[in-house]
């Protein structure tokens, strides 16, 4: 990913994080653990925020795009290489 394709993934998963947060009052909805910020979060689970956050975005463009006729290439995740094609 470029650099701000870097950020804009940072910023949808700390917005998805954080909304997951006050949704459960800080704590987790599984374990009743407190949760941490997200700069205190460990770098896995901020990743898999993010990788969650870009899908949504990606499903939501892609089904407004297909509605129009518009081909939608591949989604690809934060951490993840190119496909051939996009290199």
């Amino acid at each position: 990913m470029a650099h701000n394709d870097d950020e804009r993934a940072e910023a949808v998963g700390r917005a998805a994080y954080e909304i997951y947060c006050r949704s459960t009052g800080g704590r987790s909805a599984v374990t009743n653990d407190p949760l941490p910020s997200w700069l205190d979060a460990r770098e896995d689970i901020r990743l898999a925020w993010m990788r969650a956050g870009v899908a949504a975005v990606w499903a939501w463009t892609a089904h407004d795009l297909r509605q129009a006729g518009v081909e939608v290439p591949p989604l690809r995740l934060p951490g993840e290489p190119s496909p051939p094609r996009w290199t």
